[in-house]
């Protein structure tokens, strides 16, 4: 299974980060940025790829 990636979005403007800063570098707010979890993409199964 794949390692889950972090992103930090900012609750500000929406921006997307892929790391924690103290201050959101596209609106300039500080302290916006929260942590959420990537969905992992789905991992296509050998046996299910001809049909």
């Amino acid at each position: 299974m794949a390692k889950q990636k972090t992103r930090w979005v900012c609750q500000n403007c929406g921006s997307v980060q892929v790391k924690w800063m103290g201050r959101c570098p596209d609106c300039n707010e500080w302290n916006t940025l929260a942590e959420e979890q990537e969905a992992p993409e789905p991992t296509r199964s050998a046996h299910n790829t001809w049909i």
